[in-house]
Parts: C-alpha cells; structure tokens; sequence
C-alpha cells in the first residue's frame, strides 16, 4: 500500500538538477572510489546512476513509471514504485541520495530512518529539499512558489532537516545547495559514532 499523499510519481514535473551539480554535493572520497554500492531515491532516468560508473552496486527508486522505463533502458537497477515500499537491505549501500524527495513524503521522519539503516559504516545519506526558513520562504512567506505545489507534503528550515537527520542517529552538516538560495542540502556521515569527518556543503544565504 502507498501512504495517502505521496502523489510524485503522476506530478514530477521533469528532471532533477544537472548531474554535474548532483555529483558536486558528493563526498570527493565517494566520486572517486570504485566499487561502492549507491542508491538513488527518486532516481528519474538515472543520470546520477549513469554518471557514477565507478561504483559498483547501482540501484535507484523512483515512482514515475516512464522514467523508471527509461533509467532501466540505459542498463540501471530502477525500482519502480514508492520508497515506502520498496524493500531497502540493512547496511548495504555506501551512499544513498534523496534530491527533492522528502517533500513529497508524508512521514519523512520514519522514511530517513529506513534509508539510513540501509548505510554501511562509514556511508553518507544526500538529501536536499526547499528550506522554508531561507530566503524565498521569508521573503513571500505564504505566497512562495514552493508551499503551493500540490505533492509537496512536508516542509523543512535547516533546524527540523537537521532535527530530522539526527533523529535517525546520523551526524548532519547543513549547507545551501548552489544553484539557489533557497534550498537546503544535508550531507550525512553515517551513524553517530562514525569516525569520518562531515563534509559542509555550499555554505550561503539561509
């Protein structure tokens, strides 16, 4: 069963940020290192995925029944459907990445938990989401573009995603994400105890 309002898959109006931008938020140690296993949620057609040749195992998710056809075209592992119910493998991924996903998701909470418990020791989690403390959402409050898409369901600043993060026991670096002001991107470095430093991400206007 799909929970009620996560509509992405028939109103995702078309694909993500440039995958150059996309690979610039990662880690430099998870661009370069070969073999890695990485999980992209709400994949689209898999230009991350494609971009990342050097990793290993490749596995994306991702709602939108044409662009899961056309990811899985181009030789990607794409689950098609819902991350909910998607089966996830307890440490088994080096890097998961969330771009514009949480907003669609009506219990984010409990979906980060579950994409975190899919991280090895040591793996980072990507998310990024509107940040409606930053710029655009103080400067329009109620009129801002981003409150008035219907599929976004749920709503960050920089302290709930990082509240949201650390909830599922992750150490959390906050940054912007470049393009623009009004985003937030959460770079995390696996379980709490992790040894690894964390990366910060495009420092700017929040």
């Amino acid at each position: 069963p799909v929970a009620a309002g996560l509509v992405e898959a028939a109103h995702r109006p078309g694909p993500r940020l440039p995958v150059e931008r996309l690979l610039s938020y990662l880690p430099s140690e998870l661009v370069k290192t070969p073999g890695i296993a990485v999980l992209d949620v709400g994949c689209w057609d898999g230009d991350l995925l494609a971009a990342m040749s050097h990793a290993g195992a490749r596995r994306g998710i991702e709602p939108n029944p044409d662009a899961a056809a056309r990811a899985r075209a181009r030789g990607l592992g794409v689950d098609e459907g819902f991350v909910e119910g998607i089966t996830l493998d307890a440490a088994s991924d080096d890097l998961v990445t969330a771009v514009d996903v949480i907003e669609h998701l009506p219990q984010p909470r409990e979906t980060v938990a579950r994409l975190a418990d899919a991280l090895r020791p040591g793996g980072h989690l990507i998310v990024l989401t509107g940040n409606v403390g930053g710029f655009g959402g103080r400067f329009w409050r109620s009129d801002w573009y981003y409150l008035h898409y219907p599929e976004h369901v749920s709503f960050f600043t920089k302290s709930s995603i990082e509240s949201t993060i650390r909830g599922a026991g992750l150490a959390t670096s906050i940054g912007t994400y470049a393009q623009s002001a009004l985003s937030v991107a959460s770079t995390v470095d696996a379980k709490a105890f992790a040894s690894l430093p964390v990366s910060t991400l495009w420092p700017g206007m929040l």
